[in-house]
Formats: C-alpha cells, sequence, structure tokens
C-alpha cells in the first residue's frame, strides 16, 4: 500500500477500471434504447470480437488496456479470414476460407469499437487512454472505392416492369413489392427507413415527409420533399386510401423484401439490384436533373453538399425537359401503372 501510494503521488493513474464484461453490458444497458437494431448488432460484434482477442491476452479489466493493445487488436482484425458455410456439415456450421476479410467489414467493427471506447474513455474507465490514442491506433483499414453503383434510367424501367408482373401473380399471397420499390427509388430512403415509415410521418397537405432521428442511421432528422417527384405523392395518396388504418406505410418486413428481390430477379426478369443501390439511384438522379439546387438533392438523401458532389456529380445524362425525379429516371408510365 506504501509503495502503491508513492506511485500515485509520482503521477500513475488510478485504477478505475472495470471488468470487461461489465463494462460491455453497461454501455449496451445506457446507450441500446437510443440505437437501431442493426447498430447494436454491429456494436455488439464489434465489442464481443474486442472482448474475446483481450481475454486471451491477458486483459480482464479496462484500467489494463494500453495503447499498443488497440494497434495489436486492429492488426489481428485486419489478419482474420473470410467464413463461409461448411459443405456437409451441421446447421450453421462454418469453414475458414484463405481469403481474408474484406477491409469494409473491417473496418465497420473498428468504428464501433472505437465509438465504446471514447464513452468508456469519458466515464474514466481508461485511465491509460487518451482520445487521440483510440483514434490513432483504430485508424481505418484503406479502401478502394469504385465508381457509385446505380441503376441506368433502363434498369429502373425493367425492374419496375418486374415488380408489376410480380405484384399481379401475387396478388393473394403477399403485399405488393412496387410501391416499396417506388419509394425507394423516388425518396431515396435507406432500407430500415422505408421499412419502419409510418402515416404519422407523411403530410401529404404539406408534401412532405418527416423522418425523426429515432429513425435514420445518422439520428438526424430529414425531410423529404414531395414536390421533385408527384408521382411519389400519388402513390402515398392512394396507399393512404386503401390502408385501412394501418400504421405502417408498406406493411413490409426486412425478410419479405429480401425474398420479394430474389424472386423479382429470379422469375421475373428484374436486373440484379440491391435495396440500397435504389438509395444511390435516387442521389445520383436527383443531384444531375435540370436545374438541381445541390444543397436540396443533398439533403434528401442525408449527406452534405460536399460528399454528395464527389460521389454522384456527373454519373449520368439526365433529358434536358425532365422536371420531376420519375421523368429523369424515364419511369412515369410504371409508376402511374402501381398508382
Amino acid at each position: 500500500l506504501g509503495r502503491r501510494r508513492g506511485e500515485l503521488q509520482s503521477g500513475a493513474p488510478r485504477r478505475v477500471g472495470k471488468p470487461l464484461k461489465d463494462a460491455v453490458d453497461g454501455y449496451f444497458k445506457e446507450h441500446e434504447p437510443r440505437l437501431s437494431p442493426r447498430t447494436v448488432a454491429v456494436y455488439r460484434e464489434a465489442s464481443d470480437a474486442f472482448s474475446e482477442w483481450a481475454v486471451k491476452q491477458g486483459i480482464d479489466d479496462t484500467a489494463d488496456i494500453q495503447p499498443e493493445h488497440l494497434y495489436q487488436w486492429r492488426s489481428h482484425l485486419a489478419g482474420v479470414r473470410k467464413r463461409a458455410p461448411a459443405k456437409g456439415g451441421k446447421a450453421g456450421q462454418r469453414r475458414k476460407l484463405a481469403e481474408r476479410r474484406a477491409p469494409g467489414t473491417t473496418n465497420r467493427l473498428l468504428r464501433a469499437m472505437a465509438t465504446v471506447l471514447q464513452v468508456w474513455r469519458k466515464a474514466g474507465l481508461l485511465p491509460q487512454l487518451h482520445s487521440d490514442d483510440i483514434k490513432d491506433r483504430l485508424e481505418q483499414l484503406p479502401v478502394h472505392r469504385d465508381v457509385i453503383d446505380f441503376l441506368t434510367a433502363d434498369q429502373c424501367q425493367q425492374l419496375l416492369r418486374a415488380c408489376l408482373g410480380h405484384d399481379k401473380a401475387n396478388v393473394r399471397k403477399s403485399r405488393p413489392i412496387a410501391p416499396f420499390t417506388i419509394a425507394l427509388l423516388l425518396g431515396g430512403f435507406r432500407l430500415g427507413e422505408a421499412l419502419g415509415l409510418t402515416w404519422d410521418q407523411v403530410h401529404l397537405d404539406q408534401g412532405l415527409i418527416r423522418l425523426p432521428p429515432a429513425s435514420t442511421k445518422t439520428r438526424i432528422g430529414r425531410r423529404v420533399r414531395l414536390t421533385e417527384s408527384p408521382a411519389l405523392a400519388e402513390l402515398l395518396e392512394a396507399l393512404k386510401a386503401a390502408s385501412d388504418g394501418d400504421e405502417s406505410v408498406f406493411g413490409q418486413t426486412e425478410s419479405g423484401v429480401q425474398l420479394a428481390r430474389a424472386r423479382l430477379i429470379k422469375k421475373y426478369g428484374a436486373p440484379q439490384f440491391t435495396w440500397e443501390q435504389l438509395r444511390r439511384t435516387c442521389a445520383t438522379f436527383s443531384w444531375n436533373m435540370p436545374g438541381s439546387i445541390p444543397h436540396k438533392a443533398a439533403k434528401r438523401a442525408g449527406h452534405s453538399v460536399t460528399m454528395a458532389e464527389g460521389r454522384y456529380a456527373d454519373l449520368v445524362e439526365v433529358p434536358r425537359d425532365a422536371r420531376t425525379l420519375e421523368a429523369a429516371m424515364g419511369i412515369e408510365a410504371e409508376a402511374n401503372a402501381a398508382v
């Protein structure tokens, strides 16, 4: 005790940490109610991966985490190999592949764990770490970014024709997928935002949709104006009239729309696409429309003007007489058919 008092008087950090498991549990107890389920899943994966690695290194308390440990974990994470279902194995069994995991996947875990660590640091649980230690030692891996992948006007038309064919053939089996698809193309929603859209967020009399902070990935509220897309406004009016008191605008689930996507591609002639790709398609056409106002086009997707310009500018030629998003994409006839 005397030696320890001497160390503290000489400036040694106080041990104010927590067992790693307790720190992780405490983080989610406090923050999980404010996070989306997807974000929680990523943060849990990151914290579980870090805790598992730390315990193997003999680190079981947050007070023992030093800057070099973060860099060592980053190196470990960068070397993790991809996993795939084991052929002929038990359900859920997976095998390691020779190829390393994609840098983007590793970066997602690094960002998530950095956020958790910063919260612990502010709570005084990391006496040996500074903010810069976390930023420097968990630096993102370099990622080669391709040109934004979006659907062309022809592909948008092909996709919506497939949706209309699907809905006609499955009218008694499932909810129509065309309205949901059009909403992502013309509204620029993320998948989770569209799935969670409720009628109290849709203000047809004001010509806009208000997405509250809790429903967005960035936790920043967003407005989607319907003036740029009258077809989306008409579609929502038709859905509202047929809603029969339902709170959800589309009544879809994530598993349902993913199954529908697979059917659209395999059976109904849709081009290869992802739901997130429709959001990028909206942003691309919105930015390149004649007379487009940069800050409005950026706000529609929740981007900054600088970021939107760097990603979407000059990617597509839009007809000069196009004054709406549906005209820019050439999907007016398909949108009318969906209504």
